[in-house]
């Protein structure tokens, strides 16, 4: 006699084919969605780190002395929720990375670091602000 359907062990590897599928499928997307925040908030830092840096450099500075590192700021408004602090130092033109060996020289190394909480590892943002001579 011939029966019509499937047989109880058929089922259960259909479901758990299924459900091996679903679960595969789902790992991914939630990695997905979790590196895509993720880069949100680098590319927030960045924009971040970028006005920072744009307002600091603007302002007028007076060479003659020296700038201690600024303590940590946090931006207002709807990025309340991410910090700042700018570093300036003077530097030699031969050592860019290191400070300078006789302060005041023509060159100051500038430098914004933008974090927070969720992020796990600050964006950081260097520039170089030269004196020309005077």
């Amino acid at each position: 006699m011939k029966r019509n359907g499937f047989t109880l062990i058929e089922i259960v590897i259909s479901i758990s084919l299924i459900a091996l599928a679903f679960y595969t499928l789902m790992s991914f997307l939630s990695n997905t969605a979790f590196k895509n925040v993720a880069s949100q908030q680098v590319l927030t830092g960045s924009f971040l780190a970028e006005q920072a840096m744009e307002e600091f450099t603007m302002e007028d500075k007076d060479w003659s002395t020296d700038y201690v590192t600024q303590e940590t700021v946090s931006f207002g408004g709807d990025f309340s929720n991410y910090t700042y602090r700018v570093d300036v130092e003077y530097v030699d033109l031969d050592n860019l990375a290191g400070k300078a060996v006789a302060p005041p020289t023509d060159y100051k190394r500038i430098e914004v670091l933008v974090s927070n909480e969720a992020m796990n590892i600050p964006v950081k943002l260097t520039t170089l602000k030269v004196r020309y001579g005077q």
